[in-house]
């Protein structure tokens, strides 16, 4: 017996039932729903990365299917609603001066970017598709471990390709909206230092004459390519200065989070005031649907997904230059 993580128990599946198959496209459904406990996404954001986590606490949340499997780093900076239980079409953004939001994605083509402005802003919920084939020979040959691995894929690839859209709306701010690198610093670690404590006061004081909330104090996220990763944590770890002449420190709340999905290379990072006017709402999780193809001899299931996100306020976001 086989015991997966869509179905337990792959070897009571008649495909000849459709009442079965019903139950597999439930199970399946359920698999790719992404229906995490509000709570626990909470507390999971208050960690950087998996490996922040407690190895055990770790191994039971991978176990129970709550840890996701595809980067949502994102999320620290976007304020997500959950319109899943809705009829909506789109959210509003009230009061935005200047920001982009995403359209579709046509098939084969880059994700389109475009400014934004006005007294309100309608932002859609626009629908992905995913798909996935389970060949006959694989279920005729038992190897459920295959249709498992498929399963997957699929549904990382849908959430993948819609980090992908919010990553890309992250991109796409403008030339006015970058920093540039420290050349003051005497070596690499106090320019990184220098530039992002300078950063982190560019946005304070942008926003907060906008922001009630906005204080020296309130935490910063930075978004960066995961080959940054050993010199900002470098910066943001000298936290003390022991004696005279020491090295300087980042002495604001910053929060960084290290992706693979910026498309750009170790030359910028993105430091922003999460929330506020960056916004993004999920409308439908992966829903999938089935069908047949007796000419391939495959089982086909098709996926889709809704979801629409916009930075209303650029002034929120900074690109951080790093050379």
């Amino acid at each position: 017996m086989f015991r997966g993580k869509v179905l337990k128990d792959w070897d009571v599946v008649d495909w000849e039932n459709p009442t079965h198959v019903q139950q597999v496209l439930g199970a399946l459904n359920h698999y790719c729903s992404e229906e995490r406990p509000m709570e626990v996404v909470t507390a999971l954001q208050q960690f950087a990365t998996k490996g922040d986590l407690p190895d055990e606490v770790a191994k039971i949340l991978e176990k129970l299917n709550i840890l996701p499997s595809y980067d949502n780093g994102y999320e620290l900076l976007f304020t997500i609603r959950d319109f899943t239980d809705t009829h909506a079409s789109s959210f509003d953004l009230l009061d935005v001066d200047s920001g982009i939001a995403c359209s579709k994605l046509p098939t084969g083509e880059k994700m389109r970017v475009y400014d934004i402005g006005g007294v309100k802003v309608n932002v859609p919920f626009d629908t992905y598709a995913a798909a996935l084939g389970w060949r006959q020979e694989l279920i005729d040959d038992k190897q459920y471990w295959e249709l498992e691995d498929g399963a997957e894929q699929m549904r990382n690839a849908a959430y993948k390709g819609r980090a992908e859209a919010f990553y890309a709306l992250i991109e796409a701010l403008g030339a006015g909206r970058n920093y540039a690198y420290d050349t003051i610093g005497s070596d690499v670690l106090e320019k990184d230092i220098n530039t992002l404590n300078g950063a982190y006061l560019s946005i304070i004081e942008s926003t907060k004459d906008t922001y009630a909330d906005v204080t020296a104090a309130i935490q910063l996220v930075l978004l960066a390519p995961a080959g940054l990763k050993a010199r900002i944590l470098r910066a943001l770890g000298e936290l003390s200065q022991a004696f005279a002449n020491s090295t300087q420190r980042v002495v604001y709340n910053i929060r960084p989070y290290f992706t693979h999905m910026f498309t750009e290379s170790t030359t910028s990072m993105y430091l922003g005031l999460p929330g506020h006017k960056i916004k993004g709402g999920y409308r439908q999780n992966l829903v999938v649907k089935p069908g047949l193809s007796i000419l391939a001899h495959t089982h086909l299931w098709g996926g889709t997904l809704r979801y629409g996100g916009a930075i209303g306020n650029t002034s929120q976001v900074l690109r951080v230059a790093t050379v």
